[in-house]
Parts: C-alpha cells; structure tokens; sequence
C-alpha cells in the first residue's frame, strides 16, 4: 500500500492522494487518485457511526486474468499451441482429483454477523476498470465509471446507482436499484 499525500484535520475534513495497492499474485492493481471525507476528526470522534460522505476520484482497477493452464502441443505436431480444453456448460464433472484442494472455510456454522449502524455515502467519480485476458491479448475497459452508494444505518435501506462508458463510449450502462439488508441488522 503506498499513499502519496494525506492531510488529516480536527474540523475541515480528511483527504488522501496517490492511493497505490497491488497484489501481484491475484493480477490486481488499484490507483486512487484521490480520497476526501468532508468531516474532520472531532466530528467522526463525537460520532463515529455518521461518517458523512466519502469521495473517491480517478479511481483505476486493472485485473490481469491468470492463464488457464499451460498450453499443449497439438496433437499432428503442427507446432500450434493452444489452451487445455473446457468443459462445455451441461458436462459431467471428471471424477479426477482436483489440482488443488479448496481453501477452508472461514464461516462458522450458526455464527451471525451484525452490521454496524453506520450512516455514509459513497461518490466515485471518473473510475475506470481494466480487465485483462489471459496473455494479455484483449483488454476489456470500463470507463467514466461513476458509483453513488448511501447506507442509512444496519437497518435503513442502501440506495445505488451505478453507471459508465465501454471501450472509448461504444456502449454505456447505468443499473440502480435500493435494498434492505436486513430487518434486526444481522
């Protein structure tokens, strides 16, 4: 994690620049430009469950998607190469042994979580998501990504509104929607 500027204030507010995380063993790389949270220390201190708004600027997330596996001669020795096959959509699972076993669960059977009563909104503006095939032959982009998100407490309902641009404006989206996360905050 590498933070490039941040200034931190009893009244006027919190901001963080130049926000670099990577972790290259998952392919994931995130630059923030900048990150603002208009209540100042005093403020979040007297109430910490009412962060306020949050704005998150130029974010950048690029996910390098790892290869399938090692490619194969085939099988005329035509010097090609090409991607182990995939099972189609209605095959039968192989009854080989998986190449690696499954990580362990981290839940804990009957255990419930309860959601802090928090109250924030989340602004991203200007975002862009990189995903990368594996080889890096293509690059799917999302772009002018912008992201609204408002939580009124573990019980209050959480509204989105989630919109951007594809590969240089040849498609947009935009998706929103409100949700109840739970009715007793679990």
């Amino acid at each position: 994690l590498g933070i490039g500027e941040w200034r931190f204030t009893w009244g006027r507010g919190l901001r963080v620049a130049d926000v670099e995380y990577a972790e290259p063993a998952a392919g994931l790389t995130v630059r923030v430009g900048e990150v603002r949270v208009e209540k100042g220390l005093l403020q979040l201190l007297r109430d910490y469950r009412d962060l306020g708004t949050i704005h998150v600027e130029n974010p950048v997330v690029r996910l390098e998607v790892p290869d399938a596996g090692p490619a194969v001669s085939e099988p005329d020795g035509g010097g090609e190469t090409v991607a182990p096959a995939q099972p189609s959509a209605g095959a039968v699972p192989s009854s080989a042994p998986a190449e690696s076993p499954a990580p362990p669960s981290r839940s804990v059977p009957g255990a419930t979580v309860t959601l802090p009563e928090l109250m924030v909104a989340i602004e991203v503006r200007e975002g862009r998501l990189e995903i990368v095939s594996p080889g890096q032959t293509a690059t799917q982009v999302i772009e002018r990504l912008s992201v609204d998100l408002s939580m009124d407490g573990a019980t209050g309902p959480v509204t989105y509104a989630i919109g951007g641009q594809v590969d240089g404006g040849a498609g947009t989206f935009s998706l929103d929607g409100e949700t109840q996360l739970s009715t007793d905050g679990t």
